[in-house]
C-alpha cells in the first residue's frame, strides 16, 4: 500500500473566497505589497460573478529541427499570452467604460449616454486582481 507523498500539504491549497478587480491608466504606480492600499487611480470594477476570475497562460513554441534527429534539437518560445477572464455583475460608469473598450460615459440622471471609442482605439489599462484566503493575501498586477 502506498505510504503517501510526504510533500502533500493541505495548507498549500488556495481558496480565493473573495477579492476585487481594479483598473487604472497604464503607468500608474504599481502596488508594492499584497495588502496595502492601491494607488487612488485604481478603480474597482464592482461585483463579479460567483466564479471570480480565471487566469490562463500559454506559449507559442517553434521547433528547431535538424537532419540528424527525429526529435527537435531545440524549442524556442516565440510568443507568450496571458489571459484573465471575469464576468462583471455591476454596471456603473467605470465598469461600463472598461467593458466597452474605453467608452465615454456621460451621466445626466436618470439617463446615461455612452459614446464608444473609435474602432482603431485599443484601451490599455493596468490591472490588479486581489483575493484573500484566510489570513493570506494575494495580488496579481498587470502593468498593461
Amino acid at each position: 500500500m502506498p505510504t503517501g507523498n510526504p510533500t502533500v500539504n493541505s495548507n498549500q491549497i488556495l481558496v480565493g473566497l473573495t477579492g476585487l478587480v481594479a483598473v487604472a491608466p497604464v503607468g500608474t504606480a504599481a502596488p508594492t505589497t499584497t495588502s496595502g492600499a492601491l494607488n487612488a487611480s485604481f478603480k474597482e470594477l464592482g461585483y463579479l460573478s460567483e466564479d471570480g476570475f480565471t487566469f490562463t497562460e500559454s506559449k507559442d513554441i517553434a521547433d528547431v529541427n535538424v537532419w540528424q534527429s527525429f526529435y527537435p534539437a531545440r524549442k524556442l518560445i516565440t510568443g507568450r499570452t496571458v489571459q484573465v477572464e471575469f464576468v462583471m455583475r455591476e454596471w456603473f460608469d467605470d465598469s461600463l467604460s472598461f467593458a466597452l473598450g474605453g467608452a465615454t460615459v456621460t451621466a445626466a440622471h436618470p439617463n446615461h449616454t455612452v459614446t464608444p471609442p473609435p474602432p482603431s482605439t485599443v484601451d490599455y489599462r493596468a490591472l490588479v486582481i486581489e483575493w484573500v484566503d484566510g489570513t493570506r493575501y494575494y495580488r496579481l498586477y498587470f502593468p498593461k
